[in-house]
């Protein structure tokens, strides 16, 4: 009825409504992370030791290139595009101004 009044218990326990939080879960996200720098720093090195060797390497050659040479894993080609534009800001590569295709 409407004048019914509830209050909270505190102290009530119910055995059959526990939750458990999986541990492992957070553990396997914080992996993932791990392995995505790992495969950023992979990808990096792998475009630097490309290019060391090669000198002059026009943009789709070397995304094939370094898409063959990492054989661990098949890298996403958005990622590797930023890396290479993030190693031409670090000023490790450096962009042919007379051949801009």
């Amino acid at each position: 009825s409407h004048s019914d009044i509830f209050r909270l218990n505190p102290n009530f326990s119910c055995m059959q409504r526990k939750i458990k939080l999986s541990i492992p879960a957070l553990a396997e996200q914080a992996q993932a992370g791990k392995v995505n720098i790992d495969r950023s720093i992979a990808i990096e090195a792998c475009v630097v030791k490309i290019m060391k060797s090669r000198k002059r390497l026009n943009h789709t050659a070397l995304m094939q290139e370094v898409c063959t040479q990492l054989h661990s894993f098949k890298p996403d080609v958005s990622l590797i595009k930023t890396k290479i534009g993030q190693l031409i800001e670090r000023e490790y590569l450096k962009r042919d101004e007379s051949d801009r295709t």
